[in-house]
This record gives structure tokens, C-alpha cells and sequence, in this order.
């Protein structure tokens, strides 16, 4: 099953195609498809939805490879690699991304990366939270995220504002910790803008980047649904650190749960920050879902063997 980036790219621009019917028509050929061959095969090909696929000619399929291939240009002058469903070094854990109910396949078939790619060859786990947020709950986010990332775990989150920033400082903080920042948005530009500096620190840290969307793409709230699901996708485990139950975090947290996934919440001491309609997911994610409870344990020592404890529980899965 065969299609270039190229070709990818191409047929994502046309109008009524999407992700779905694109993995489709690669898994209809075993190998490479020549471009000046690529329009007759998409005739031919027998898929799902097809008479729902608004008509296009030859010549626009042409002319979609055309931008296409300046888009890869544009894309290689930016400093951002690429990496396709159908390349040999294709991560493997990008195979494990799924819809939030589990039941469907929601595998990017092509990624964009700055950075380390190799990270997703080693354990992870996503810590993500609110963006609008108090400070005890970014105090605990950055103190688990640094602790996590000193007994080897990379940690994934969404370089939004709030919890995603402290997880990832956390894990900088952390000396030889890794962070792995998925985007809902082409890599071409940093969203939030605020949070430029800290995704330069990121790849500063032998870190990695990642979206499945190109350059040009601004984020939408489809798009960051999407970001979510890989997030929970490459994570061994995933840590909410504070989420209201419609907040952006349910949809990682819910994959997780889905998966079979480790799926922990952050219990914290002063009762009311448990309580707060800002956190009121929390309890949704113990109620239903099967999370388990991150609880402060008094002394450093018995911390750090409760932390330890949880770390081979997490690698182990």
C-alpha cells in the first residue's frame, strides 16, 4: 500500500476528500503509484463513499500535485520534516491512535515533525490540564511532569497555556528530560503565539514537535480534538492534571480509557480545588472511566517511592 507525500497532500486539497478516504485508496495498492497514473487509479479504485466524493478532472488532480509539491518545499525551507503512513521508519505508536469511543481508527497518515522523532520510540505519558487555570494546580502539573521525566519518561502535552505549559517545563526543568508538544496546526507557526520561546526550548532539548497538519493549517477546535487523540494515542499513560467535564482534556482522557490505557487524576490536599466547577471532569474521569487517583504522599522518601511505584506500573503496561 503505497502513496507518496506528495500524493497525499494532493488529494487532502481537494474538496469533500478527507483522511479516511485517502488511507483507503493506499491500502488499494501495493506499491508506489506514478503520478501521470494517479487519476485513473482513483477512477478505478472501488471505496467506500465514493459518489459522495465531489467530481474532480484530471487536470485539477494535476494541479494538486502541483501545489502539493511546493508545499513540500515550503515545508523542507522551514525546517520541518515529514514522515508518511507508508514510509518504513512510519513510528510505530502512531499506529495506536484511535477515535475517542476506541471503535475507530484515527491514525495520521501523515506526520510533521521538528526535532527528536526517536522519542516515540521510548515510553511516554501525556500530563495535560486547563488552559485557564490557577497556580496549584500548574504547581502540581510541573512537579509530577519533572518528576516523571527524571525516571526516564518523555511527557506529552499540548503547548496550550496553563497545565500544558507547566507539563512541559516541568519536564525541561528536569535536566535530561524530554517533552513531546503535539500541535493542532501546521508547524509553520507556534499556537499560542506566547508559547514560541518555550517550543524553541523544546527542540533546544532535544525535544520533538509534532502535528499531523501542514504548513498553512491554523488550529480549529476539530483540529485540537485531533491532537488530543494523539496524545492519549502515544502515551503509555495519561495524567490530567485538572479538566471541567466539556473541557479539551476529556477527549485524551476519554481515549486513554478506551484503549485500556493507564488513566490517572490529581487528588489534591485542599479539598476545594477537587471540588471547583473548574475541575468538576475529574470526578466524571473516576466515576466512569476508570481513572485512578495521584495523591501527595508526606515525605520525600515515601514520595519518591510512591512516584517509582507508579513509573514501573506505567512501563510495565
Amino acid at each position: 500500500m503505497a502513496l507518496t507525500a506528495k500524493q497525499i497532500i494532493a488529494f487532502l486539497s481537494l474538496p469533500s476528500i478527507g483522511k479516511t478516504t485517502v488511507q483507503e485508496l493506499g491500502s488499494l495498492s501495493n506499491e508506489f503509484i506514478d503520478d501521470n497514473d494517479l487519476y485513473d487509479f482513483f477512477t478505478l479504485a472501488k471505496i467506500k463513499r465514493k459518489s459522495s466524493i465531489q467530481p474532480f478532472s484530471s487536470n485539477d488532480l494535476y494541479l494538486a500535485l502541483q501545489k502539493a509539491e511546493i508545499k513540500l518545499e515550503q515545508t523542507q525551507k522551514a525546517g520541518i520534516n515529514w514522515v508518511t503512513l507508508y514510509d518504513p521508519n512510519y513510528p510505530a505508536v502512531l499506529r495506536d491512535v484511535r477515535s475517542k469511543d476506541g471503535k475507530r481508527s484515527a491514525v495520521p497518515i501523515m506526520i510533521y515533525y521538528k526535532g527528536n522523532l526517536q522519542l516515540l520510540s521510548s515510553p511516554s505519558i501525556a500530563i495535560i490540564g486547563s488552559r485557564n487555570t490557577d497556580k496549584p494546580y500548574t504547581d502540581a502539573t510541573q512537579y509530577l511532569a519533572g518528576k516523571f521525566a527524571a525516571r526516564g519518561l518523555n511527557i506529552v502535552s499540548g503547548l496550550a497555556l496553563g497545565c500544558d505549559t507547566a507539563a512541559h517545563l516541568g519536564a525541561l526543568d528536569a535536566g535530561t528530560g524530554k517533552t513531546i508538544a503535539i500541535l493542532g496546526n501546521g508547524l509553520d507557526t507556534t499556537y499560542p503565539r506566547k508559547n514560541k520561546a518555550l517550543a524553541d526550548k523544546i527542540l533546544e532539548q532535544e525535544g520533538l514537535l509534532l502535528s499531523e497538519y501542514s504548513i498553512g493549517t491554523n488550529a480549529t477546535k476539530y483540529t485540537l480534538v485531533a491532537r488530543d487523540l494523539i496524545q492519549a494515542g502515544i502515551s503509555k499513560a495519561v495524567i490530567v492534571a485538572q479538566t471541567r467535564k466539556d473541557g479539551g482534556s476529556m477527549h485524551a482522557a476519554i481515549a486513554a480509557s478506551s484503549a485500556k490505557k493507564l488513566l490517572y487524576v490529581v487528588k489534591y490536599n485542599d479539598p476545594k480545588l477537587n471540588q471547583s466547577d473548574y475541575n468538576n471532569g475529574i470526578q466524571e474521569l473516576v466515576k466512569n472511566y476508570g481513572a485512578s487517583y495521584i495523591i501527595g504522599v508526606k515525605g520525600e522518601e515515601q514520595m519518591n517511592n510512591y512516584l517509582d511505584a507508579i513509573t514501573k506500573k506505567i512501563i510495565d503496561n
